[in-house]
């Protein structure tokens, strides 16, 4: 993602937060480019382009599995624009960021699709992801760890 395609890619996140339906994301024009620049940035993003302009992107970041004793990435977002669908871009923008991944040591990749998402969830699966039922996501948001962490005994 270059500097000056951030709007787009938050638009598009937030696209996606619409189309689930889900809270539009706080991401940032500024936060993504903040977060993708330089040696240490903490996300990679990966956009598709046609003559229209952005048609899809695909937001990462590094992990590391102690269970599996291996780097991989997490897919935090992947969007395609509804009339690029069905065109395999979808695919190529994943790829692209699994190799960009594969890259820096990644070995796996993890992402979540909200129960909504009837046809995130048949691509994924046709791609061979396969779902974790004996697991369960659990998130400490951003007051509650401001709390917990407030509470903690030292």
């Amino acid at each position: 993602m270059r500097p000056n395609e951030a709007d787009a890619v938050v638009g598009m996140v937030a696209d996606l937060a619409l189309s689930i339906p889900a809270p539009l994301p706080k991401l940032t024009p500024q936060t993504l480019r903040d977060e993708t620049a330089g040696e240490n940035a903490l996300l990679d993003c990966v956009v598709a382009e046609n003559a229209n302009g952005l048609a899809g992107c695909c937001v990462s970041i590094l992990i590391f599995s102690t269970w599996r004793n291996l780097r991989g990435i997490y897919i935090s977002d992947i969007y395609v624009k509804p009339e690029q669908r069905k065109d395999g871009l979808g695919q190529k923008i994943l790829e692209a960021s699994i190799r960009r991944g594969a890259e820096r040591g990644a070995k796996f990749v993890k992402l979540e699709a909200d129960v909504s998402n009837g046809g995130a969830i048949a691509f994924y699966d046709r791609l061979g992801f396969t779902l974790k039922p004996d697991e369960r996501l659990y998130i400490l948001e951003a007051d509650a760890t401001t709390r917990l962490l407030s509470q903690a005994t030292r």
